[in-house]
């Protein structure tokens, strides 16, 4: 090995079969920088070696000063006239050569004589070599004029100013951007420039004698070696190639590589143009990663997810190893976001993830669907045990207390199972049944596994038609009200009414509130379905004031309207749209949707009494209210639920409930009205307990908005 610095060429034989291929090594050279021509423009109009680039069509698109300096004409001609200055006798057959290197592809070198001013003639040895494009076709040449000198008819002048631009190809590929690699036939590295010591790591003298593929891992050095081949057989190639620098860091690069023979067509190596492209490798890594992964937690995401689920059920076919499908839902997770904020909740999303990774062998995926689900595959396992120790696992991890902000917060959660080949044979139908299978955990009151069954995906069937017919039902005006009246217990006068949605579906009839409210809640459709029906009643107790008979309507609103911001700004614009004074509308609230958060639902329900509204709490005795709370909430009337009345007659105990309510709320300056009132007995029990208003089939069912004028005249006749 040489002790010569970086770039420059070894001794010997080597030297020698460089010096015979200068055309290759420009041919190369300006392949790797066919896209940056400026670049090209900036280091050729310094170079002193002469350089010109033709187009396809043999027209001159650029040649350097030097041309014009080492054919003594300086300052007599621009470049771009330098081959004005060709011998006459010569300039014919220089043009056809150069013309036919453009129309072959091929490399070629010639002698030629040049005049310089006065007459005398010298000698120069243009070099060229054709340029191609990026689909492989010949978009021109590009040529080298090589050291002049005086015509004496010697042999031996064109070696000579050969052997004098030698030094100048060394000055060009140390001075180019691009790494530029020389190996002999066995692929041995006999050349390496500046740049390419640069990007690697080692000095010329450490990668001298070496093959190529000990710069490279192990995966990468069959390819390398298989290419080499191919190169033998005169393949011009360009790939990416991973090299491995000193450090042990990996180098991306572009490789332009092509083959090198001497004069006789005889292999002696090849010529590859490196290129640097570690930066944007990574940057792509980066974006492929992101591609594939949750932000948040670093998991996989669905994609990935489905790929992985995707090529274990190819293997699965083949080999027929099971393959099971988790969908796990967190209980309780919006409550977290809506009381403590998205970042706490970002972060519990963080332990969770990592709480189902920890419970997980290697070969298992867990990846963030989305929100707060997540799903886990499990490849090679089908028995039903096997499944209920890590579903079991995996929901003790999920109980555990987490710390968010010093408060300690429980969340568990809902998981479904699926399996492969019963539950499905494709990617989809396993993700659509394990998910079924968590719906069905969580009705079940969530905490549990589920595994999927049949049934289950026909009720799923049926609650999907449902659901989609409840989205039309709105704009295909299948929705409508009807009232039951509220009767003051003493004198049976109607004191209200409160109103009650009903949808009867064109195909399968009238269904029941019981079916369609709590889809309408589970699906965010109660939220249009609400504000549908406060202004439906405003408009209809607006028409019975004009009609000479104003009653106050009561319409419910569903705890998720509640937790809506700007709630008392709709119902103020639902008052002003429909003309309807404040005091002839009630509104009632549950228990549950006013105690999620009760200082926030205090502000809310005073700002709602500010703007006239009468304020109703339903159902009341069947949640959790706190007395204190129920103190500072500004309610008009209290509403016992039928649960209390349909036992009253008899049951002591239900008598005792049911006139403490009525003790608390007399006290509470609060009307109170009993619901689900069937029976004269349940009428005379609730008056003698001093009961104010009643509502229930005893008096009237649910009635159309024309029935209420008639039932009002029926009473007051009576």
């Amino acid at each position: 090995m040489n002790d010569a610095a970086p770039g420059t060429l070894p001794d010997g034989n080597r030297e020698q079969s460089v010096r015979n291929e200068p055309t290759n090594l420009i041919s190369d050279l300006t392949n790797a920088l066919h896209d940056s021509e400026a670049t090209l423009r900036a280091i050729g109009d310094l170079l002193p070696i002469g350089v010109f680039v033709h187009d396809a069509n043999g027209r001159l698109k650029y040649a350097n000063p030097a041309v014009l300096d080492i054919l003594h004409q300086s300052g007599q001609l621009a470049p771009e006239c330098w081959q004005e200055t060709i011998h006459p006798d010569d300039a014919e057959r220089v043009r056809g050569e150069l013309a036919a290197s453009i129309q072959s592809g091929q490399t070629y070198r010639t002698r030629t004589r040049f005049m310089k001013r006065g007459g005398e003639t010298v000698v120069a040895e243009i070099v060229a070599a054709p340029l191609f494009d990026r689909d492989g076709q010949v978009s021109g040449a590009v040529g080298a004029i090589q050291g002049a000198l005086p015509s004496s008819g010697s042999s031996d002048e064109a070696e000579l100013a050969l052997r004098i631009s030698e030094r100048q190809y060394r000055q060009i590929v140390d001075t180019t951007q691009e790494g530029v690699w020389l190996r002999d036939a066995e692929a041995r590295t006999v050349f390496v420039n500046r740049r390419l010591c640069e990007m690697l790591g080692y000095t010329a003298d450490e990668m001298m004698g070496r093959p190529v593929t000990d710069f490279m891992d192990a995966d990468a050095r069959a390819e390398a070696e298989r290419r080499f081949l191919q190169r033998k057989k005169g393949e011009r190639q360009q790939h990416d190639v991973r090299y491995l620098h000193k450090d042990g860091s990996d180098v991306w690069a572009i490789v332009s590589a092509s083959p090198m023979y001497d004069d006789d067509g005889v292999f002696i190596g090849g010529l590859g143009m490196i290129t640097d492209i570690t930066e944007r490798k990574r940057h792509e890594e980066l974006i492929r990663w992101q591609a594939y992964h949750d932000p948040l937690t670093d998991l996989p995401n669905r994609k990935l997810f489905e790929d992985r689920l995707h090529q274990l059920l190819v293997m699965a076919e083949r080999h027929l190893h099971p393959v099971a499908v988790m969908f796990i839902d967190l209980d309780g997770f919006k409550q977290v976001n809506d009381t403590l904020g998205h970042d706490y909740g970002d972060h519990l999303l963080k332990v969770v993830a990592e709480r189902i990774s920890g419970c997980l062998r290697g070969e298992d995926t867990v990846a963030r669907m989305g929100g707060d689900e997540f799903a886990v595959l499990l490849p090679g396992i089908e028995h039903p045990d096997a499944i209920a120790i890590v579903a079991q696992k995996l929901l003790e991890a999920l109980a555990q207390p987490i710390d968010l902000a010093g408060q300690e917060v429980s969340v568990s959660g809902s998981i479904g199972v699926s399996l492969h080949p019963n539950d499905g044979d494709d990617v989809q139908s396993l993700l659509k049944h394990a998910d079924v299978a968590m719906y069905r955990a969580k009705e079940q009151g969530g905490n549990r596994y589920c595994l999927f069954t049949q049934s289950m995906s026909a009720n799923a069937r049926e609650h999907f038609t449902m659901e989609s017919s409840l989205r039309k039902a709105l704009c295909r005006n299948e929705l409508h009200l009807v009232y039951q009246p509220q009767v003051e217990i003493g004198t049976g006068e109607i004191v209200g009414v409160e109103a009650l949605c009903r949808w009867t579906h064109p195909d399968l009839g009238p269904i029941p509130p019981c079916q369609f409210i709590p889809l309408a809640e589970e699906t965010g459709m109660i939220a249009p379905i609400g504000e549908w029906v406060l202004r439906e009643a405003c408009l209809q107790a607006a028409q019975w004031r004009d009609a000479g008979h104003p009653i106050r309507v009561s319409v419910n609103i569903s705890s998720r309207q509640f937790a809506q911001p700007g709630l008392t700004d709709v119902i103020r614009s639902v008052l002003a749209e429909t003309s309807l004074d404040a005091r002839w509308l009630e509104l009632e609230l549950t228990e549950s949707a006013i105690m999620k958060s009760p200082q926030s639902a205090v502000d809310v329900l005073l700002s709602l009494r500010d703007l006239g509204v009468h304020l109703a709490l339903d159902d009341f005795g069947t949640g959790y209210s706190s007395l204190s709370y129920l103190r500072q909430f500004p309610f008009d009337v209290l509403k016992i639920d039928r649960s209390f009345i349909t036992s009253i007659v008899d049951d002591k105990i239900n008598q005792a409930l049911v006139q403490a309510i009525i003790d608390l709320s007399n006290a509470l300056k609060l009307k109170v009205v009993a619901e689900g009132v069937e029976t004269a007995d349940q009428r005379q029990t609730l008056q003698t307990l001093g009961c104010h208003i009643i509502q229930g089939y005893l008096f009237s069912s649910p009635v159309l908005p024309d029935q209420i004028p008639a039932l009002r005249r029926c009473q007051r006749a009576a």
